[in-house]
């Protein structure tokens, strides 16, 4: 019954302080339709609110900027795929690392290889890359976007242009069939397509609030894509896509 769900949903987003859409659908076995109508009617109710992707309990959103979009941390998602992303990381390689969070859980857990080199243009990667001494950090510079918290311009395009990586791990704001990967930054697609053009084993970093979504603008072709790592199994309509079939799926 309607009811009762709404009462198990209530319980279980506020257990789990966040919940995105398509973590819903999967968790009460319903349509996305119906998970639709479920989130807003919780968010007309006091203890919730409607976040990007999803929707949280007041006091999970308040824990920062009340506006703040949904983040894949909430669901727990960034310390284990960081974990399980750098099982794919072996000594001696180069590694650009997009940006986000999951990235920079990475980190402590390639420290302990030798011979990494760290690459990225995202300041939260290269600050955490920078405390530990055993990884060789490159940071490309640029003109600094805060809305990306990230290094942009001609100089980061350059220097993309002439470097090529052992491993290439993205993060994006949409994925589908259809577009691929995209983002909603004009500047940023640019970095993310000269990344794709130039290196072979481009791993996607993706948080299921991110599937189905298109951001606008592709950088990336699904088939491209060697792996991804994701908090859970993608729905079954991507499984039916050519393309899809030679990635390579992980989840912690």
């Amino acid at each position: 019954m309607k009811y009762d769900r709404l009462t198990d949903m209530e319980r279980y987003i506020t257990q789990n302080g966040a919940s995105t859409l398509y973590e819903l659908r999967r968790h009460f076995n319903i349509s996305m339709s119906t998970v639709r109508r479920d989130v807003a009617e919780l968010s007309q109710k006091r203890g919730f609110q409607k976040v990007y992707g999803g929707i949280a309990s007041k006091a999970q959103t308040q824990i920062g900027d009340p506006s703040d979009t949904f983040h894949p941390k909430t669901t727990r998602f960034c310390e284990p795929s960081g974990k399980l992303a750098a099982t794919l990381i072996k000594e001696g390689m180069s590694v650009f690392l997009d940006g986000g969070a999951a990235a920079t859980e990475i980190l402590p857990y390639i420290a302990a290889k030798n011979d990494i080199t760290v690459i990225s243009h995202n300041l939260a990667v290269l600050t955490e890359a920078s405390k530990y001494a055993s990884l060789h950090v490159i940071a490309l510079g640029g003109i600094y976007n805060r809305d990306t918290a990230s290094f942009s311009g001609k100089n980061t395009l350059e220097e993309l242009s002439a470097m090529s990586f052992d491993l290439v791990f993205f993060t994006a704001a949409g994925v589908t069939p259809e577009h691929g990967l995209t983002t909603s930054s004009y500047m940023d697609a640019r970095i993310k397509r000269i990344l794709a053009n130039r290196n072979h084993d481009l791993i996607l970093l993706a948080d299921h609030s991110i599937v189905g979504k298109n951001a606008l603008i592709s950088f990336c072709e699904l088939g491209r894509l060697q792996t991804i790592i994701s908090d859970l199994p993608f729905p079954d309509e991507y499984v039916g896509v050519n393309e899809f079939r030679k990635i390579q799926v992980l989840t912690p």
